[in-house]
């Protein structure tokens, strides 16, 4: 029962009548410490050291296991969880209290953060509603994205039946040309000259059959790629 645990604790509290409170006053005047509190596995500690200064090595062992819990566990999970120093004695926290704090000493009042609450029927109805706004713009977008794509690639089947219908057209000698590209969007992205005349070098090698020399006058988009057959 919580009298016959009380009566013979693991860890004896050893410090008499003076309290966690008192306890850790003394101590912070003592060290001469800015601080205004003490860790709660610190002042647990503490509160179990004898008037010759031992510390028992089960004491010592909690304390050792509560520093290196304390280098892997945040505050928030520390407040809303279990604190380190009920992780490493293994035990439940109790309700309202901080363990190793005494009593008068809550969650709230040490760690200062407010109380979540819930929302409200109107702000989950003001969420839902943004939500379902977003799936419909979403949905609008990819709408949209589907055309331009069924547009462009009606456009390249254009352009690509046009280049293969005037490919033998040029006419003869130099003359102006545009350069469009039709990925990801069918665009104009230069404006050159067209070299149809006979023995044409492109890097000192002759061309390809059925290949023309181009050259681009005015650049119009700096990042296009052009392709190169």
């Amino acid at each position: 029962t919580n009298r016959e645990r009380a009566s013979n604790p693991t860890y004896a509290y050893k410090k008499g009548r003076l309290g966690y409170a008192r306890l850790e006053e003394k101590i912070l005047d003592e060290t001469k410490s800015d601080a205004t509190s003490l860790p709660p596995h610190v002042l647990w500690k503490e509160a179990r050291v004898g008037k010759d200064g031992t510390v028992r090595d089960d004491v010592q062992h909690i304390y050792d296991e509560c520093e290196t819990l304390s280098q892997s566990i945040s505050t928030a999970e520390d407040q809303e969880n279990r604190s380190v120093l009920s992780r490493a004695l293994n035990v439940l926290e109790y309700p309202g209290r901080v363990r190793g704090k005494g009593h008068g000493c809550t969650p709230t009042s040490l760690y200062k953060n407010p109380r979540r609450r819930n929302p409200s029927n109107q702000e989950v109805m003001e969420t839902l509603q943004a939500l379902q706004a977003q799936v419909l713009q979403l949905q609008k977008d990819n709408e949209r994205y589907r055309c331009m794509e069924k547009c462009s690639s009606q456009l390249k089947e254009t352009s690509e039946k046009a280049s293969i219908d005037c490919q033998n057209k040029f006419p003869e000698g130099i003359s102006s040309c545009q350069l469009y590209l039709s990925s990801p969007t069918y665009r104009l992205v230069g404006k050159g000259k067209v070299h149809n005349t006979s023995g044409d070098l492109l890097h000192h090698r002759p061309l390809l059959d059925g290949h023309l020399k181009v050259s681009v006058d005015v650049v119009l988009d700096k990042d296009a790629l052009l392709p190169i057959p």
